[in-house]
């Protein structure tokens, strides 16, 4: 299984909860939820490859089951309490054991605290749009389109979500391989 992550610090990769989550009974989600349960994988089974993005010169992506960048193991997983069901909290935080160098990859820019917002908001990551179809004929089942950008247009406080509109492209910035 393929997942995206982003570098956030020399060591620390942002990905999604359910990369690092194997979850048994999910056939129970419509019923009995309570005996869908998910099981954190072992840092042992996870390799980090920084670097591997679709922007290749050859077209080719992290994706299509070639081993591209620089690869790192994990030694530590901390993941949300994810909820396959409900598809919430999906996020996790994956620390590698040594240092990314800056001639391999830099972490995004993270926003400091009490930084004055501007009037239109940007957010950047990785994650599938389901209003973009895939088809039998796609070659990677586990590379969806991708979110990229989103522009923020309205904010409803009562059922805490962000309107926006979004940019598609495929991309892999950082690939997780769940080694079996």
């Amino acid at each position: 299984m393929w997942c995206s992550g982003v570098q956030i610090s020399p060591r620390h990769i942002l990905t999604a909860g359910h990369c690092v989550m194997n979850t048994v009974n999910t056939e129970n989600c419509g019923n009995d939820t309570s005996s869908v349960v998910s099981m954190m994988i072992p840092s042992q089974q996870l390799s980090i490859y920084v670097g591997t993005g679709a922007a290749k010169i050859d077209g080719s992506s992290c994706c299509d089951g070639n081993i591209r960048g620089t690869g790192y193991k994990a030694i530590k997983i901390t993941a949300h309490d994810y909820d396959y069901c409900g598809n919430k909290d999906d996020i996790a935080l994956i620390e590698i054991s040594v240092d990314i160098p800056d001639k391999v990859s830099v972490p995004i820019c993270m926003p400091t605290e009490g930084l004055p917002l501007q009037q239109v908001l940007y957010a950047t990551g990785s994650g599938s749009d389901p209003t973009i179809p895939m088809t039998f004929t796609t070659q990677c089942n586990d590379c969806l389109p991708d979110v990229v950008a989103q522009q923020f247009i309205s904010v409803d406080e009562s059922m805490h979500k962000i309107f926006a509109t979004a940019y598609a492209k495929s991309t892999c910035p950082v690939c997780i391989l769940l080694e079996a």
